[in-house]
């Protein structure tokens, strides 16, 4: 029934998709309508204000919230936002409660433990939209993710709590409220892939994930319940980062500039094959053909390679203390996942394994949907 249906909107570097779904058999989804509208993006601590990059984010969102409503014939007004990492904090806190005696722990410790928690914990600028334990300690020393129905005589942990730029909040709601929407939730998206792409059992180990997006990218840990650490890494570090390396380097500033060559570019990353050697690209576009030498192309992409290994090597140092050598690399998003080639390439770098993962579904088990499906999943569950 699509009285079920939970809608979403998932806001990403280049796009904006707003979907409405619900759960099908076995856990699968069930999509009534979906839209996608590229958008300008990202600029700075704000979406871009330069018309010439694309259209505005209140305009995409507005096409696609129509678009969805026209479509499924449902008026909804109530929305799940998946926030991007670019406007993201995420800080983790250690906290205890005690009691007088060995206590049979219930819902309501559980809600005392998180709201003495917060007590002082802000951030300017931020609104909080995330709070979780990562994970519970027992007086005998058992670290558990459900404390409830267990005796201790104390209730230990770690919370991890996520806050969202509030400009970034004030901007979304102001454009919904003008389509009907009246109840917006925000979801931290690192958060909602995480525990999405990564199974309860599974996160009895730290996970490492990250989504190399168009022209923002994030690396995070998860463990159990939560999120331990995350880190944007710097612009630039995406897909829109080999573009403009090929810009720069293949030739273009020496034609002449229409958009058309944003398409030429795209074709080319999207044949790049970093197991090649010799020969040419070739490009055939609105009945012009580009050659590009395959050892320069693929010297570019490894180079870039090279920076965002760099970059990831950073945020594992910062991890070293809670990282075992062993632990994988996930990676996830649009950026760079579909270049042939690419993940062997950041193996050989990384000296670590590194996995290419997606949603576990018919037909979308492409990196690029991890972000739309992992938020519509974590709006179902809410939602039941």
């Amino acid at each position: 029934m699509i009285k079920d249906a939970v809608a979403v909107l998932d806001i990403g570097s280049s796009k904006v998709t707003v979907t409405l779904g619900e759960r099908g058999v076995n856990g699968t989804f069930v999509i009534h309508s979906s839209c996608d509208v590229e958008y300008a993006g990202f600029a700075e601590n704000d979406f871009s204000l330069d018309a010439s990059d694309g259209i505005y984010i209140d305009e995409a969102i507005n096409t696609a919230v129509e678009t969805v409503k026209r479509n499924s014939d449902v008026k909804f007004n109530r929305i799940y936002v998946g926030v991007p990492a670019f406007f993201l904090q995420t800080r983790t806190i250690s906290h205890s409660n005690s009691y007088d005696k060995k206590t049979k722990i219930n819902a309501n410790d559980v809600k005392r433990f998180i709201e003495t928690g917060l007590v002082g914990v802000q951030m300017d600028g931020y609104y909080r939209i995330d709070t979780r334990a990562v994970y519970y300690t027992l007086s005998d020393g058992s670290v558990i993710n459900n404390p409830i129905g267990k005796k201790s005589v104390n209730l230990s942990g770690i919370l991890s709590i996520t806050f969202c730029k509030s400009n970034f909040k004030a901007k979304i709601d102001s454009i919904l409220v003008k389509l009907g929407v009246s109840s917006v939730l925000y979801v931290p998206s690192p958060l909602s892939e995480c525990l999405y792409l990564f199974s309860e059992d599974r996160r009895n180990n730290y996970n490492i994930l990250v989504d190399v997006g168009f022209s923002s990218s994030c690396f995070c840990v998860v463990y159990r319940n939560g999120i331990v650490f995350q880190s944007l890494l710097p612009r630039g570090v995406g897909g829109s980062g080999i573009n403009a390396v090929f810009f720069q380097n293949l030739g273009f500033d020496d034609m002449e500039y229409d958009d058309s060559l944003i398409d030429v570019v795209e074709d080319l990353k999207r044949k790049v094959n970093l197991g090649l050697r010799g020969g040419d690209y070739t490009i055939n576009y609105n009945g012009q053909v580009y050659r590009f030498s395959v050892d320069r192309v693929n010297g570019l992409v490894n180079d870039f390679l090279t920076v965002l290994a760099e970059e990831i090597s950073v945020c594992l140092d910062k991890c070293s203390s809670f990282l075992s050598v062993g632990t994988r690399i996930n990676v996830t998003g649009g950026g760079i996942s579909f270049i042939r080639g690419a993940v062997e390439r950041l193996r050989d770098l990384l000296d670590k394994g590194v996995d290419v993962v997606y949603p576990n579904v018919p037909k979308f088990k492409k990196p690029n949907e991890t972000s739309k499906f992992a938020l519509l999943d974590y709006a179902l569950k809410k939602h039941d």
